[in-house]
């Protein structure tokens, strides 16, 4: 964790929100820069704020280290099971690690027991929005699993595949921006969905790389074993949730409020 000389504060990330003095301290808010995709991410800074604040990513990397490994006995045993368990234990997490990640890149200190306080605090929220994609991701692997129960895939079975994969894909990039939507705002849970898909619809190659590098690291924990998601889990959620606050989040507000001011 990141030691503040006295007198001296922490710097936001290119947020152009401002900065915390601690953990229930108020927020000094400056003015807001405009951000655009070329210049709102900073991955220097990310890299060197993974690195002075890696005790907490790794509480971050222990918890979802914790709900995979669950998940994965379930998986085992019944698989179409495994989504709707991983986004009760994985959910919460994630949303609180996303909180927490928030406040990192605002600034703000954040102690090794604020982890698992803000995990708790929420996962009446984190629940319901990771229900969203382990509920279709269900019905996929119910729809597969009846599929080829013979010998080859029933034929009248391949329409509602092939829709439950495309609905997992929209979900998917969804996913992005739901979670730092939720701690941005007060959106209810229809809208949150709503704004999400539509913020990673504006920026399809983003949102696609930021899901191709998940890939690439599911791969590489398949072929190098666990440790590597002890080890990655934490810094990929400060990735994404510097990446879809600032590059797709912050823009599309500061927009809708020049335009309100006009």
């Amino acid at each position: 964790m990141r030691q503040v000389r006295p007198g001296q504060r922490n710097e936001p990330l290119r947020t152009g929100q401002g900065q915390g003095q601690g953990h229930g301290s108020p927020v000094q808010h400056r003015a807001p820069e405009p951000a655009t995709a070329a210049n709102a991410l900073d991955l220097p800074a990310i890299g060197r704020l993974v690195w002075s604040e890696l005790p907490v990513l790794a509480v971050i990397d222990l918890l979802i280290t914790l709900g995979v490994a669950v998940v994965a006995v379930v998986a085992m045993t019944v698989a179409a099971l495994a989504p709707l368990v991983a986004a009760v234990l994985i959910g919460p997490v994630w949303l609180g690690g996303t909180a927490v990640c928030t406040r990192l890149l605002d600034g703000e200190t954040v102690l090794l027991l604020d982890v698992p306080v803000t995990v708790g605090r929420w996962a009446r929220s984190g629940i319901p929005i990771a229900l969203v994609p382990g509920v279709v991701a269900t019905l996929l692997i119910g729809s597969l699993t009846i599929g080829s129960a013979g010998e080859s895939i029933r034929s009248w079975l391949l329409l509602p595949i092939a829709l439950d994969v495309l609905v997992l894909c929209v979900v998917a990039f969804g996913c992005l921006t739901v979670f730092p939507l939720a701690v941005q705002s007060r959106l209810s849970a229809r809208d949150r969905w709503w704004f999400a898909l539509v913020l990673a619809g504006r920026q399809p190659l983003i949102s696609a790389g930021v899901l191709a590098i998940l890939v690439l690291l599911l791969v590489s924990i398949r072929m190098v074993g666990p440790l590597l998601l002890l080890a990655a889990a934490g810094p990929f959620c400060l990735f994404v949730t510097a990446t879809a606050r600032n590059v797709m989040i912050l823009p599309s507000l500061e927009a809708v409020s020049h335009r309100q001011d006009r």
